[in-house]
């Protein structure tokens, strides 16, 4: 088990360092061996003389990172002339081989003909028209600053076991034949998707139960009533974006016995 941790430390860590060279390339100083980025240079420059401009947004290299005003934001580039694309880096790394070097040419070559604060001014902008746009709706949670939070928790805390959300489901009473856990390895729980308005209101639109013990799948109406009798409906701590309060409909995994 430790070979195995010190393993995936090490993978990480070559993963991280890859990305760390591949985001702060040096355009001025690129070996005549790596073809992968002289390759994406010179079509970033074919781009640029056909008069295209392309802005790249790093999206991640293992995992995805969203950006919640992508529409807002194209719409802003479009009136520029300016394209978007994103740039999502593989995880099969070639020694000697940068990735990205086409989107920090047209970075570069946008900072040049804007300034070097004219995205970031844009994504600010974008940001405040995504608020404007969608603070009557019902945003996802991966589109907040801030979390919804049970009563009693904190933001941070609200996804873990200890969570006073999880706490409330000790009220459960289970229904005569329920099947508990036989141990540690078995599993039992629910999924749910919480809806949370401005006001702190509470309610579960979606169940999705799991049981090592099939026997156990008769009794999901019961449970579902049982959840909704102990689960606090009123006084949640709203999500929030840009310190406003919003609907959010957010995912939690709630532990049975």
């Amino acid at each position: 088990m430790k070979k195995s941790s010190l393993l995936i430390c090490l993978i990480m860590l070559l993963v991280y360092d890859s990305t760390a060279q591949s985001l702060n390339i040096d355009l001025d100083n690129i070996s005549s061996t790596d073809s992968t980025c002289l390759k994406e240079i010179k079509a970033a420059k074919k781009d640029i003389q056909n008069g295209r401009l392309v802005y790249c947004r790093y999206t991640g290299h293992m995992l995805y990172i969203r950006l919640r005003s992508v529409q807002e934001f194209k719409t802003l580039l479009c009136q520029f002339g300016i394209g978007y694309k994103e740039s999502l880096f593989s995880d099969m790394i070639r020694r000697g081989q940068t990735q990205g070097c086409y989107r920090a040419y047209m970075n570069n070559a946008i900072d040049k003909k804007f300034g070097s604060t004219f995205i970031d001014s844009l994504l600010n902008v974008s940001d405040s028209l995504f608020l404007k746009n969608h603070i009557d709706g019902i945003l996802r949670y991966n589109d907040c600053d801030t979390q919804p939070a049970y009563p009693g928790d904190s933001i941070t805390k609200h996804e873990s076991e200890e969570s006073a959300l999880q706490m409330a489901l000790e009220s459960v009473r289970y229904p005569r034949g329920y099947a508990q856990k036989k141990n540690w390895e078995c599993k039992a729980y629910v999924d749910v998707d919480m809806l949370v308005d401005k006001q702190g209101n509470a309610s579960i639109p979606e169940y999705w139960f799991h049981f090592d013990i099939p026997e156990n799948y008769k009794y999901e109406n019961n449970l579902i009533s049982e959840i909704k009798r102990v689960i606090k409906k009123t006084n949640w701590t709203p999500a929030t974006i840009k310190k406003q309060k919003v609907k959010t409909l957010t995912y939690y995994r709630l532990y049975l016995k």
